[in-house]
């Protein structure tokens, strides 16, 4: 029983870890965004350098435009290399 409450604590830790580090992404995405367009756009991107020097491969459908997806998808790798 001990053991699956350490589970079950271990798990909880971790999805409410998950949650926060999302809301962190939209906060930044927000952010980002200063037209409020749902978009951040190459010259919105100049104020994150690691954003604007990986342009190219986070525009996964190279419209010119990073979606709040591709931004995710971005954070989460970014996130992972940094140890996180």
């Amino acid at each position: 029983m001990k053991k699956q409450i350490a589970v079950i604590a271990c798990v909880s830790a971790f999805a409410a870890g998950s949650a926060i580090a999302g809301e962190q992404q939209d906060e930044l995405f927000k952010m980002l965004d200063t037209n409020q367009d749902g978009y951040i756009s190459a010259e919105e991107a100049q104020a994150h350098g690691d954003l604007t020097s990986q342009w190219n491969s986070v525009d996964q459908n190279s419209d010119g435009q990073i979606d709040q997806s591709e931004f995710s998808a971005f954070e989460i790798e970014s996130d992972s290399e940094s140890g996180m």
